[in-house]
């Protein structure tokens, strides 16, 4: 809950009203998106949704991953020095990326991420948990060379994450 200004807090009824207003606001607010954290991470998640966001539904198989990527890093950082750059290719919500900012290895990290809904994920979640600056995200497909491409759904009403196909043009 957001603290009571001093100023107010000093006076009982002011105190009091607004508290009522927070909590006013707060009833208005259910329906939409609460944030949930899991794994030192901040996520927005919808009250009463069934899966988890995308990454936490599958923290315990992630866990295994992380621990591999970033045992990897350390080695090569530790072998070659020098700077160390980290690519979250097809990011969706920006797990891995979060977790190479929380891990510190890294001197630079961008994220990409194609489709527009799971690039909006991405860039709430790095505000949620203030990565804005030190996550590059960019609307961008990767490939070996340049092209053209349209992506479509799988499972349109899929709220868990982005499966989709890849049209060439």
């Amino acid at each position: 809950m957001i603290p009571v200004p001093r100023s107010i807090a000093r006076i009982p009824i002011l105190r009091g009203l607004y508290r009522v207003a927070l909590n006013g606001y707060a009833r208005l607010s259910r329906g939409r998106y609460m944030v949930e954290e899991r794994m030192g991470l901040r996520a927005p998640a919808r009250p009463g949704q069934r899966r988890r966001p995308a990454g936490f539904r599958l923290r315990h198989l992630e866990k295994g991953t992380i621990d591999t990527l970033l045992g990897l890093a350390r080695q090569e950082r530790q072998r070659h020095g020098g700077k160390a750059v980290f690519l979250d290719i097809g990011a969706h919500w920006g797990l891995y990326a979060l977790v190479a900012r929380q891990s510190g290895m890294f001197d630079r990290i961008v994220a990409f991420e194609p489709d527009p809904t799971n690039y909006g994920q991405l860039q709430a979640n790095l505000f949620l948990n203030g990565a804005t600056t030190a996550i590059e995200a960019l609307q961008l497909a990767t490939s070996d060379r340049e092209r053209v491409f349209g992506l479509s759904p799988l499972h349109p009403n899929d709220l868990a994450g982005y499966n989709g196909r890849v049209n060439f043009v």
